[in-house]
């Protein structure tokens, strides 16, 4: 996985803001747009790249009366990137249960901080 690629899309709010919002559950770019009063356009850029680095997926498409179907994202179980800017240190991790499970509760235990 190319880490300047991952470090660039990582660099922009709006990745963090989507994220947090697919953290709560499942959303199209038309929701995410509307949310965040953006472009869907510009939306449609962010998961497109998101999903490049299988951070998340497509799925499944909601038709809405005319036009074409709305695709739907959820989070997906890609690699976990941590970045140690004070030390240089850069770790990628694969996204299984067990390393999913010991940092949800290493966040807990920090209250959601940096630690």
């Amino acid at each position: 996985m190319d880490m300047e690629r991952v470090l660039k899309t990582f660099g922009k709010d709006t990745v963090w803001l989507i994220l947090e919002e697919l953290s709560k559950g499942n959303a199209t770019p038309t929701d995410l747009a509307k949310k965040f009063d953006m472009s869907i356009a510009n939306i449609d850029n962010f998961m497109s790249k998101l999903a490049d680095l299988s951070i998340v997926k497509k799925t499944r498409k909601i038709k809405k009366g005319r036009g074409r179907p709305f695709t739907e994202y959820s989070l997906d179980k890609g690699p976990i990137f941590i970045i140690i800017p004070q030390i240089g240190k850069k770790i990628s991790l694969e996204a299984n249960d067990e390393v999913i499970k010991e940092l949800k509760e290493l966040i807990k235990k920090n209250k959601g901080e940096y630690i």
